[in-house]
């Protein structure tokens, strides 16, 4: 179609086969592709001036922006597609255009004003007597019910949902209404029929090769037989959960090419010191050649061996060093000694997350070097921090960092040590915040969550392996973090209990947290 569109000068024709290219790529996850595709057939729509073709690539330019979580970006292309589609007759473009900004409402999490559009996309189906779409739109008005608390309206109207979407046979929907019915089982403790619901939606999607479909149903099972204290099935599906998460991650460029840069200067240093240490490995063999043809004196023989021994000891004091800077110390010495470290579930576990506001926008201002500079200056910070509270890292993610207090062994004063490094953390960046201020710099602010219970944690992977912990103690305070504020650490009800004799704390009221309905937060004031 393109070539033909070309080759006939059509531009109309170019711009429909630049559009038909842009979505798939947008299926495929390729977003910067996609995007070029949308943009390449809107330079032609407008010199057309068809305003319907037009409307319809404003919102595929926002869903490119939306997937990628550029939600101002997305919001001004959809309010653009729905200016241009208020005064044309297509009534299905305008109902998939309202369910588009109720889904992105929800992703804000402000869901009066997705139910309003999601309403308002409803009556649309209802005039077209379309049943699937009117299934779509009442499973985002039950998983607004559902932030909202009414988890048995919200059940009810998820149930119906699913019925009318399955007489379509769509299976993007079935399996993402499925998701969304297995977790809510889950939550309201049917741990059984939220296990089976997720398999189902697990079992359609790897049919169809719905890789995102897999990533959340996954991650419902996991979490299911977490519930269920079903240690290794929740590790199966967590496994699957990240490897297929990790395929997806490239929706936020930035991010994957910061970690990609620090991973490769990280791995850069481990090459080094191997070709250091091999270098003196070929050094001592070279020596023990020359001594096969000329080994005369037993001194000689003693200094071949002690040479040998030094290196041999200085090569493992150096393979352990990388070890520890990988693993905790006990678990690095269980993988030594039988060659694997078994899966654990800790009963009373801190978990700490921040992450840094206004990456991206900041990230522009950088380039990628100096980009990467600034984060290792302060994940530097971080990681000083944390070894003097005894807290353990766990990973970075692009611009987030990850740690827990009470692995790999138990501590009693494991949520008092992780509120004192987060504190820590939040005067670390407000004095370097003002540093870059004074130079007329870019800085970062960061907002830090924190929640208590209890995780599996364990090590992921046989290759580049990192020890690991999940469990849904680990969303909650990731639910947190995204919840709170920049410069305040907030933290949940349950780390408040263990804390509030040592700390002034804000009683925040009930938060709406994705996934998780209303949850309790408190900010833990300075001083």
């Amino acid at each position: 179609m393109l070539q033909a569109g070309e080759t006939q000068h059509d531009r109309s024709l170019q711009s429909r086969a630049y559009s038909k290219l842009g979505v798939v790529r947008m299926y495929e996850g390729m977003y910067v592709e996609a995007l070029g595709f949308f943009q390449k057939s809107l330079a032609n729509l407008e010199i057309e001036r068809d305003t319907v073709a037009v409307a319809k690539t404003y919102n595929y330019i926002a869903s490119v922006h939306h997937l990628q979580k550029n939600y101002s970006a997305a919001i001004d292309y959809y309010k653009r597609s729905l200016k241009l589609q208020l005064g044309t007759d297509d009534r299905q473009a305008l109902g998939i255009l309202y369910n588009n900004l109720g889904s992105l409402y929800e992703d804000l999490s402000d869901c009066s004003q997705a139910t309003i559009y999601h309403h308002q996309s409803r009556l649309i189906w209802e005039e077209l007597k379309d049943t699937s779409w009117m299934g779509v739109s009442l499973h985002h008005i039950a998983y607004c019910m559902q932030m909202g608390g009414n988890t048995d309206e919200a059940l009810e109207t998820y149930l119906r949902s699913y019925q009318m979407v399955q007489k379509s046979n769509n299976t993007w929907n079935l399996v993402n209404i499925g998701v969304r019915i297995g977790n809510l089982y889950v939550q309201i403790g049917d741990v059984k029929k939220g296990i089976k619901w997720c398999n189902e939606a697990y079992q359609l999607a790897k049919k169809k090769n719905y890789s995102l479909g897999i990533q959340e149903s996954c991650e419902c099972l996991f979490e299911a037989h977490d519930r269920a204290a079903e240690v290794d099935e929740a590790y199966r599906y967590y496994r699957e959960f990240v490897s297929t998460r990790d395929s997806l991650s490239g929706n936020d460029r930035v991010k994957q090419l910061t970690q990609l840069e620090m991973n490769f200067n990280f791995e850069r240093e481990q090459l080094a010191d191997s070709l250091e240490f091999a270098k003196e490995v070929a050094i001592q063999n070279e020596r023990i050649q020359r001594q096969r043809f000329g080994l005369i004196s037993i001194g000689s023989v003693v200094v071949l061996v002690l040479g040998l021994a030094f290196s041999i000891y200085h090569g493992k004091r150096r393979s352990d060093h990388l070890l520890l800077n990988i693993l905790p110390a006990k678990i690095a010495e269980e993988l030594k000694e039988t060659g694997t470290a078994k899966a654990k579930r800790l009963e009373n576990v801190t978990v700490l997350f921040t992450d840094f506001k206004g990456f991206t926008a900041i990230s522009e201002k950088l380039t990628p070097i100096e980009l990467v500079a600034e984060i290792h200056e302060c994940f530097v910070g971080f990681d000083r921090i944390i070894d003097r509270y005894g807290i353990e890292k766990i990973k970075t993610i692009g611009d987030a960092y990850m740690a827990a207090g009470g692995v790999p062994e138990p501590k009693t004063t494991h949520a008092l040590d992780v509120v004192a490094a987060a504190l820590d953390i939040q005067t670390f960046m407000q004095e370097r915040a003002e540093m870059k201020r004074q130079q007329g710099e870019p800085f970062f602010e960061v907002r830090i969550g924190v929640h208590t219970g209890p995780v599996v944690a364990g090590i992921v992977g046989i290759r580049k392996f990192q020890y690991d912990i999940w469990g849904d103690t680990v969303n909650t305070a990731s639910r947190l973090e995204s919840s709170g504020e920049p410069g305040k650490v907030n933290v949940s009800h349950t780390t408040y209990e263990l804390i509030k004799d040592h700390y002034a704390c804000t009683y925040r009221g009930k938060i709406a947290a994705k996934g998780k309905g209303h949850i309790d937060m408190y900010f833990v004031e300075v001083g």
